[in-house]
């Protein structure tokens, strides 16, 4: 559990997993730096099972996830956020499943977000759908998530700073070429979600994320990604050819046998996210293009219908 400056959650964090119904574990908590009260709060717990440390500086998140895990003695990793709380049986759960699915390295849950927004968010449970959201954003909840720490050592895989404030997107990406990914439906923890978190209209997201897709496609295309491919999957519609090579950048990718993905949950997350961006961005033109595009609407699902409605809402709400 990384901490900077979070004094007015650190303790409810840090209570609920020295309350979870598992005991066998180290609890890694490295200090990020704080300048607030965040370390004198960590000291006042007495628990053998602490492990603290502290960053002469602030070093930044990637760098202190990679030097917990490289220190962690551990079968399995567990990510905890100091602003969210765990569910009791978080670890007990998680443990279980994965000593029964050798082949799982990593896993997350379902989780409740309380604060500014209140729901239960569902991630992907199913390996194969997991993999294919890796095509359009993360599939596992981080503060959520228990890694296999065998699977890390052996492939080398830690966060990449290069992908900004999306590292955990890509992390996963790599977990999920030599294993498989998963989530469970039971929601194991209570996300915290206030003013100060990462918005999607943050740049720094924006740039991580479309870095984190880019890696996605060429690793599973197994080739490099073209500027303009870039570009569309970076939300850059530009011009038209950004919409040429994104539609056939999603149809290399269906087509593509170099590793399963489910087509159709594809379709849902890509296609029909393509056909309202070349409608939206390029008018009747797109429409009637769309249109025509007999095999790319019959995977998306998308009908006249329904691509005559977004036409008209995109001409609305200029």
């Amino acid at each position: 559990m990384p901490v900077y400056n979070v004094e007015k959650y650190v303790a409810e964090a840090i209570e609920s997993i020295l309350t979870q119904t598992f005991t066998d574990f180290e609890f890694i908590i490295i200090n990020d730096g704080s300048t607030d009260r965040s370390e004198e709060i960590i000291l006042s717990f007495n628990d053998s099972k602490i492990k603290y440390l502290k960053n002469a500086h602030n070093l930044g998140l990637v760098e202190t996830l990679n030097f917990g895990i490289k220190i962690a003695l551990g079968v399995y990793i567990a990510r905890m956020d100091a602003d969210d709380i765990s569910f009791p049986e978080r670890l007990s759960n998680q443990v279980v499943f994965m000593d029964q699915n050798p082949k799982i390295g990593a896993m997350g849950s379902a989780y409740e977000i309380f604060g500014d927004v209140t729901k239960i968010y569902y991630p992907p449970t199913d390996p194969i759908l997991a993999y294919t959201h890796l095509s359009f954003n993360s599939a596992i909840g981080h503060p959520t998530s228990i890694i296999r720490k065998s699977v890390l050592d052996k492939n080398n895989i830690h966060y990449e700073s290069k992908f900004e404030y999306a590292a955990d997107y890509a992390f996963w990406i790599r977990i999920s070429q030599v294993a498989n990914i998963t989530s469970t439906k039971e929601p194991l923890l209570h996300y915290r979600w206030h003013k100060s978190n990462m918005s999607n209209s943050d740049p720094s997201v924006n740039r991580g994320k479309s870095a984190a897709r880019a890696l996605w496609y060429e690793l599973h295309l197994n080739r490099p990604v073209s500027k303009l491919e870039k570009k569309y999957l970076s939300r850059q519609q530009v011009d038209w050819s950004v919409q040429m090579a994104g539609q056939a950048l999603l149809d290399q990718t269906i087509k593509s046998n170099l590793r399963q993905i489910n087509s159709d949950y594809f379709s849902q997350l890509n296609i029909t996210e393509w056909e309202v961006i070349t409608i939206k961005n390029f008018g009747i033109k797109g429409l009637v293009y769309s249109l025509r595009q007999f095999s790319f609407r019959k995977r998306s699902r998308a009908t006249f219908i329904g691509l005559l409605s977004i036409f008209i809402q995109s001409k609305f709400h200029k």
